[in-house]
């Protein structure tokens, strides 16, 4: 039998399997307004694949194994309703300079969430609850034109959310990340409500490209500013202006083409948050105290904006 300090290391493959379907309508409203309405099905599973191990200390083999398990088996109605109507010219894409952007979308959500197992004749039994809420998401954008300096523009944006009961954190609400305020981590502020108000300047370094790499026509670049403040809470009663966070980042635009036909959006964004952020992990009861420090981000799309555009985004292709 070995002696002194010694650890078994296990090596475990884990996946996860989600599945959603989505069965509705969509049209246009008064040729004004976008709607969709649809049911949501959802099946969350992982599965945990044990890999053989030699355990040092009963000097024996263990056998591998797989666990499989649903986690979360969820159904919703969902209702949204988008207007996107911002002014039309050549800058429309990369840079609007007027008119305005709203989505407003309402969930009735019914979900089992797993939170134990007991055992059964059969084996291991998921032992569920039950999460029935309501959920309404708000975003909302007005764009300016400098009237001092062509192709000068700017936006305010208000992006905010409602949970009408207290829910796992699993369902939260989460104000960080790429979709949120981009100087904090996804998981760095999260709760019932959120709100997030937004302000971005942005105006050409290369407005007529006019270069062809590859497959790629290059048209214009442009650089941005921004700054957001806002929080996510569960608690109304203890919220306090202090709660709420900042930050201020920049970012480029690149639009161009592929193939000379298929729109091809580059960003890139370095944002750097202005407070101190801590969350208490309560799966597994720790507070976490999120770093200040630059973060990045880079994609390249269709569209800039990773947001309920796609009827206006068709229209323009």
């Amino acid at each position: 039998m070995p002696r002194g300090n010694y650890a078994n290391i296990y090596h475990r493959d884990i996946n996860f399997d989600l599945t959603e379907i989505h069965a509705g309508l969509s049209g246009r409203l008064f040729n004004l307004v976008d709607y969709k309405a649809e049911y949501v099905w959802r099946r969350y599973a992982a599965k945990i694949d044990q890999k053989q191990l030699w355990d040092e200390y009963r000097q024996k083999w263990e056998y591998p194994f797989t666990f499989q398990y649903t986690y979360l088996k969820g159904q919703a109605l969902e209702v949204g309703l988008t207007a996107s109507h911002e002014h039309t010219d050549k800058d429309r894409a990369i840079n609007p300079s007027g008119g305005y952007f709203v989505h407003l979308k309402y969930g009735l959500e019914y979900n089992q969430f797993l939170t134990n197992f007991a055992i059964s004749t059969t084996g291991l039994k998921e032992i569920y609850d039950l999460y029935l809420f309501n959920q309404l998401d708000l975003d909302a954008e007005k764009f300016f034109k400098n009237p001092l300096f062509p192709a000068h523009a700017f936006s305010v944006r208000f992006r905010g959310g409602y949970i009408d009961r207290p829910v796992d954190s699993f369902f939260d609400l989460y104000a960080g990340g790429l979709l949120g305020m981009k100087g904090y981590s996804y998981f760095s502020m999260e709760g019932r409500y959120k709100s997030i108000l937004s302000v971005t300047y942005r105006f050409p370094l290369w407005r007529n490209m006019d270069i062809h790499f590859g497959n790629w026509y290059l048209d214009k670049l442009y650089f941005g500013m921004f700054y957001d403040y806002g929080h996510a809470w569960s608690e109304s009663k203890t919220l306090k202006a202090a709660d709420f966070k900042r930050d201020v980042g920049m970012q480029l635009r690149l639009n161009a083409f592929s193939y000379s036909l298929f729109p091809t959006r580059f960003f890139a964004e370095a944002v750097y948050p202005l407070d101190q952020v801590q969350n208490y992990d309560r799966s597994r009861n720790i507070l976490v105290q999120y770093p200040q420090k630059w973060r990045f981000y880079f994609g390249l799309l269709y569209d800039f904006d990773l947001r309920e555009k796609i009827g206006g985004l068709l229209q323009r292709l």
